[in-house]
């Protein structure tokens, strides 16, 4: 007998799940999206390129598993790009001042820390309360005087 890996896709479960397959997105819009991600190309210059209008492409972003689609490829364009950041960091150490760079990267590698928002989801009622000490502002502590 052969060790060989089997893979099974998962079936459906519900009924409704038996209707309705995941939707996927393929054909002129996933290669719109893909100029606009990886080629970094305009919504504009990608519909022309693939030849479809612009207001399909935005009409498409519209729906939950597109926006995924393009939200997965962005994240993976990041993370592709992070490696390289690594490197013009210590490019820029060794080198002259380079701030405008240094900044740049800064705000790359916190795009990728940020968890994802669904902006389709409800408010959650609740209160946040920060706290912040800018010791800068403060004015210096007066000493205690005890007295007995």
């Amino acid at each position: 007998m052969t060790d060989q890996a089997v893979t099974v896709a998962p079936q459906p479960t519900t009924p409704r799940e038996r209707r309705n397959p995941p939707l996927k997105v393929a054909g002129r819009l996933k290669a719109a999206l893909d100029a606009m991600v990886w080629e970094c190309m305009t919504d504009n210059a990608a519909a022309c390129k693939v030849g479809i209008t612009v207001a399909a492409i935005r009409l498409a972003l519209q729906r939950g598993h597109v926006r995924a689609y393009y939200r997965a490829q962005l994240q993976v364009l990041r993370e592709r790009e992070s490696s390289r950041n690594v490197h013009r960091l210590c490019e820029i150490r060794d080198a002259a001042n380079n701030m405008p760079a240094v900044q740049a990267i800064k705000a790359l590698e916190q795009l990728a820390e940020e968890p994802s928002r669904n902006t389709n989801a409800p408010p959650v009622p609740g209160l946040v309360v920060q706290v912040v000490v800018n010791s800068a502002a403060q004015p210096p502590a007066k000493p205690l005087i005890e007295h007995e």
